[in-house]
């Protein structure tokens, strides 16, 4: 598997590398592995992925620290149907009934929660009434702009 540094990825992807090291200190984005110190960490596309989605959080005005926690869910895809991220805000389901034996609901303004839906399922997963408020990101279209950015140049 073919691993990149912080900067080739900063560099490639046009993120600028003080501030994602500014989140990494924070806490707010997990980094892939424990560098030795003085090391650079490798990564891997999958998280070039992951940083890839958080700036785009962020850049839709979600804080660095909401946007790291949802992106830490394991990004996938879909072999017969596109991916897509969904940041969403809404009802959400709790442990508990409510007297009446349906399944308690709970809103708590401010969270988000991830969601990986297949295309063919994303209009019926943000039209429930529980959903009330979502950002929706194309993972196999971020998967190819990651990738292409990461891709060798040739030199001319």
């Amino acid at each position: 598997m073919q691993s990149f540094t912080l900067k080739q990825i900063t560099d490639a992807l046009r993120i600028s590398r003080a501030r994602v090291e500014q989140w990494i200190s924070r806490g707010f984005f997990r980094t892939p592995d424990q560098p030795i110190l003085g090391m650079a960490r490798d990564w891997n596309i999958g998280e070039a992925m992951r940083l890839a989605l958080c700036v785009e959080l962020v850049d839709a005005h979600l804080s660095p620290q909401q946007a790291g926690a949802l992106v830490w869910v394991g990004l996938h895809g879909f072999k017969d149907d596109t991916a897509f991220f969904v940041a969403w805000q809404g009802w959400h389901g709790t442990a508990h009934n409510n007297p009446d034996g349906t399944p308690a609901k709970v809103y708590m303004p401010g969270n988000w929660y991830p969601a990986i839906v297949k295309g063919s399922e994303l209009r019926a997963f943000v039209e429930n009434s529980d959903v009330i408020s979502s950002h929706v990101f194309n993972l196999n279209a971020l998967e190819k702009r990651v990738t292409e950015a990461l891709e060798p140049k040739e030199k001319t």
